[in-house]
């Protein structure tokens, strides 16, 4: 199915799934990558990741969900890659997000919600170049739009090139009276006027179960001056009504993709296998196959492409590896380092007070958007730990404290003004 960028990130943010195996609870360990060829073992990146509460990874999605996760680094071999860091509201919705490599702040992501938790804009900022320090510029802006019933009608997207132009995007979707989305229409403006066009449209049909069973595609031809048809996308379901195929055909009728899904007894998804077609015979092949542990929670996954007549091009393993709540220590670590800034916003100083297990050598450091180390200490602390710095050199913009004592850590935004 069709879904915009800010779809399926919206998806992400808001999907939130426990495993629980024994009444304990199971949180997501680390995930490794190996690439073609599998065979060889040789891994090809590792993700570590830090909770901050007992949540876990959806498991049929290996981009980690963002209860209160707070940071996670991306490593090839010993070498780190970037890290991540997420900040919350009071309602533990993500207000932002920033990736550091080794050169600094990488790109960053900012959040605002509607009073009923819908995501209301995103903004996305980027760095201009990727081998060298500096500020980082906005590149993407969406906006959202929700009726009454607070259902999401309008999705409004911003494009910039810098030295180019602006183009934007403008997606509407309408519903029945259940509720259901019948139709979804794109309006784009190009680089090269300001004119918006019509683009796509998406219709949608439904089953007397409420199951989608078909999606019709519209395309706009300017040199037709109207909408042409474009696939037609029809989704078969078993009797418990699980998605087990899907087929995309052309307006003339010939089939341009197909799907077929199978699960095993506890309904977890075991392969999704589609083929894509250029002629009469499948062009390409590509699928995915899951393994579980036996308390159900996602093991492997492997993708396998190939061309038909020819051996596997495209083949990836991902791992996954899981832990009690008790027997990680990072994640309890970082939740219970109680840690309270004031006042937050401030102008020329900030209190600090923490709350560490034990004494030891403690870590300061501030940095600022773009990941720089704008001040930075180092001196004996107790468990009780207070400091006051001055801040009256800062420039007003958003802050990161970063605090390390023995194998605690912690980081906390503040704003200057």
């Amino acid at each position: 199915m069709k879904c915009s960028y800010l779809q399926l990130l919206f998806i992400a943010l808001m999907a939130l799934i426990t495993f629980n195996a024994d009444a304990q609870t199971l949180k997501l360990k680390n995930r490794v990558k190996i690439n073609t060829p599998v065979s060889s073992g040789k891994v090809d990146d590792s993700i570590h990741y830090y909770f901050a509460t007992g949540r876990g990874s959806n498991k049929m999605n290996d981009t980690i969900l963002y209860d209160s996760l707070k940071v996670y680094n991306v490593k090839s071999g010993a070498s780190l890659l970037f890290r991540e860091y997420r900040m919350y509201d009071a309602k533990n919705n993500v207000q932002v997000f920033n990736q550091y490599d080794g050169v600094g702040l990488n790109l960053s992501d900012s959040f605002t919600y509607t009073l009923s938790n819908k995501l209301l804009t995103l903004r996305h900022y980027e760095r201009a170049s990727a081998t060298t320090p500096g500020p980082i510029r906005l590149i993407r802006n969406y906006v959202n739009t929700y009726d009454v019933k607070d259902r999401l009608i309008l999705e409004e997207s911003a494009y910039y090139k810098p030295g180019v132009d602006t183009s934007y995007e403008k997606w509407y979707h309408f519903y029945d009276a259940n509720g259901r989305v019948t139709s979804d229409s794109a309006r784009v403006q190009r680089w090269t006027d300001s004119i918006f066009r019509n683009a796509i449209n998406y219709y949608y049909k439904y089953n007397t179960s409420g199951l989608l069973v078909e999606r019709l595609q519209k395309i706009w031809k300017d040199s037709l001056s109207k909408y042409d048809s474009g696939l037609v996308t029809t989704y078969f379901y078993d009797i418990n009504d699980r998605l087990i195929a899907d087929t995309a055909r052309t307006k003339t009728g010939f089939v341009y993709e197909t799907h077929e899904y199978d699960y095993d007894g506890a309904g977890n998804m075991l392969n999704d296998t589609g083929r894509i077609y250029y002629s009469s015979s499948p062009t390409l092949i590509f699928s995915e196959t899951y393994t579980y542990t036996n308390t159900g929670n996602l093991k492997t996954k492997y993708y396998h492409t190939h061309s038909a007549g020819s051996s596997s091009y495209g083949d990836q393993l991902l791992i996954y590896n899981y832990d009690t709540l008790l027997s990680v220590p990072e994640m309890s670590e970082i939740q219970n380092v109680a840690l309270t800034l004031y006042p937050n916003p401030t102008q020329s100083i900030l209190n600090i007070k923490a709350k560490w297990k034990a004494e030891g050598e403690l870590q300061g450091a501030v940095t600022d958007m773009q990941g720089r180390v704008v001040m930075r200490w180092s001196e004996k602390a107790d468990e009780q730990y207070n400091r006051q710095i001055q801040l009256a050199q800062l420039q007003t913009g958003m802050y990161f404290l970063n605090l390390s004592c023995g194998d605690e850590y912690t980081v906390k935004q503040f704003v200057v003004r």
